[in-house]
């Protein structure tokens, strides 16, 4: 048994870090996590980082009582499809791996209240619709060209970023998140804005720079400076009224 395991056994601890060179080292050896890290059941708190950890063995469901998973900084390439059976799990940081796509199941996580999945390989999400709970959603430098489906159904979201990604749309629908007080699509490849984001009263931060707008003015409005929301709102105000009887509502060269 690995003496921090051994040690979190003995002392009946809740939280569990395991990181760095030694651990790494020891995985090498094995392939595996050491199999007695699943008996710790009372564990709340999990961090296994800056490890050579490439996959997560699906005996991570045995820890029921965890709230917080930290995951990052390792080279997972994927997870285990039953991840949702953590179901008291309020962050999952598997932020800085190589994972290119994430179980479906993941979308059902209806307790999970941050996601943060920056930094990796991610083309594609599963549909989030069922993340009911989801407060902050990161997904930094990935390989996204769309928002995930199902995320104008999260009314708890408040913080959206997924800035350095390939996105080329928003969808029109991101003025149903009531509570969105973020949202970071700097470094993408949008052309338009959804200009019913105005409806959004709650919105602080909106980041757009260095996308590729055919309306010259907003493109101009974006590259002046990181926390312009208010300008960009001021423009796409006027707009959003000249086309909230239409279907439509982007702004289009």
């Amino acid at each position: 048994m690995w003496p921090e395991i051994a040690k979190a056994k003995k002392e009946q601890r809740h939280e569990l870090i395991l990181s760095g060179e030694g651990v790494s080292e020891r995985i090498k050896e094995t392939g595996i996590l050491d199999e007695s890290l699943y008996e710790l059941t009372e564990l709340n708190f999990l961090r296994i980082s800056q490890t050579c950890l490439n996959a997560l063995s699906t005996s991570i469901a045995q820890l029921h009582d965890l709230t917080s998973l930290v995951l990052n900084h390792n080279e997972l390439e994927f997870l285990p499809d039953n991840l949702t059976a953590l179901t008291g799990l309020r962050l999952l940081d598997i932020s800085a791996n190589k994972l290119e796509q994430l179980p479906e199941s993941i979308g059902q996580f209806s307790s999970l209240l941050t996601l943060e999945a920056s930094h990796n390989c991610l083309t594609n999400m599963p549909d989030l619709s069922g993340m009911t709970n989801l407060h902050e959603l990161l997904l930094t430098s990935n390989q996204l060209e769309t928002l995930p489906t199902g995320i104008s159904a999260l009314q708890h979201l408040h913080t959206i970023r997924v800035n350095y990604n390939k996105l080329s749309t928003l969808p029109e629908n991101l003025n149903e998140l009531d509570m969105l007080k973020e949202l970071d699509v700097a470094h993408n490849r949008l052309k338009d804005l959804p200009v019913n984001i105005v409806i959004c009263q709650k919105l602080k931060v909106l980041d757009v720079r260095k996308n590729v707008f055919s309306d010259r003015k907003l493109q101009k409005l974006s590259d002046v400076d990181s926390n312009h929301c208010k300008p960009i709102q001021k423009y796409l105000k006027p707009l959003f009224d000249k086309q909230s009887q239409s279907s439509g509502g982007t702004i289009k060269s």
